[in-house]
């Protein structure tokens, strides 16, 4: 249903303070926005509260949850469309912003190497910026069967091609944020 469980996270509260950490990328006014994995919509119920003049785009690989966002904000269907983005070509999409949260979590093949991929192609899609977050491996209260990633890691990986990387890591012991520019 449209509730922040359905989505695994722990509470409305922390799931909107992920976002707002998201939205801290830069100046969302009169922007377009790319949600990656947008589950219910909430991120887009969120930006929606705090700024009209954004143009929101969501899409998620799973169609039941393309199906709920319809439900729910039937005025704005077409925003939201089931895609695989690893299935389209790099600048395939074009957003001054994309944004992921919680995608990377439940990654079971190569979860490291899936996560690169899925970020490079974000940034691809965008023409200003991307901002995404993922549990942080520093959590030792993880549940069995999630990825999580160690951010100083994962920055190296990301300094080898994007010079313009900001890290978020002091608002919620058990994850990070990632701001990369273009």
């Amino acid at each position: 249903g449209f509730n922040y469980r359905s989505l695994n996270w722990g509470s409305k509260k922390s799931q909107y303070l992920r976002f707002e950490k998201l939205f801290e990328i830069g100046d969302l006014n009169k922007s377009s926005i790319l949600d990656v994995g947008c589950g219910i919509g909430d991120m887009y119920e969120c930006l929606r509260r705090n700024n009209s003049s954004i143009n929101y785009f969501g899409i998620d690989i799973t169609p039941k949850m393309i199906d709920l966002c319809m439900e729910r904000f039937p005025k704005q269907k077409n925003n939201f469309r089931c895609i695989d983005i690893l299935t389209l070509k790099d600048n395939e999409l074009q957003f001054d912003w994309v944004v992921a949260s919680g995608i990377f979590y439940l990654l079971k093949d190569k979860p490291f190497e899936t996560s690169l991929n899925l970020i490079n192609k974000m940034y691809s899609f965008s023409k200003k910026g991307l901002a995404f977050n993922s549990l942080s491996s520093s959590n030792q209260n993880r549940k069995k069967g999630e990825f999580s990633m160690d951010p100083f890691e994962l920055i190296r990986e990301l300094k080898k091609n994007y010079p313009k990387i900001v890290l978020l890591n002091n608002y919620h012991r058990s994850d990070f944020t990632i701001h990369i520019y273009k």
